[in-house]
């Protein structure tokens, strides 16, 4: 698995920094950089959309490297 990513700007009211993160041409997540409205949040990297069940939630994530580690971790883990 080769994960990358894109770097966009989401159409939010904050114009936020995004990320699209790809696994062989497959989009599997959208990221996005929290604001400084988000307090002691700011800079993290958020999960707004994972695609799959494996990918389900809302996590933050100190930095894009682990945010993509994370992401990586969970699509190739073997359910029992």
């Amino acid at each position: 698995m080769t994960l990358t990513v894109q770097h966009v700007r989401l159409g939010n009211a904050d114009d936020q920094d995004g990320v699209l993160v790809y696994d062989e041409n497959v989009l599997v997540a959208v990221l996005a950089r929290l604001t400084p409205k988000h307090g002691v949040l700011s800079g993290r990297w958020l999960l707004e959309c994972g695609f799959g069940v494996k990918l389900d939630g809302d996590d933050v994530f100190v930095d894009l490297p682990t945010a993509c580690s994370w992401i990586e971790e969970r699509m190739t883990r073997r359910d029992p």
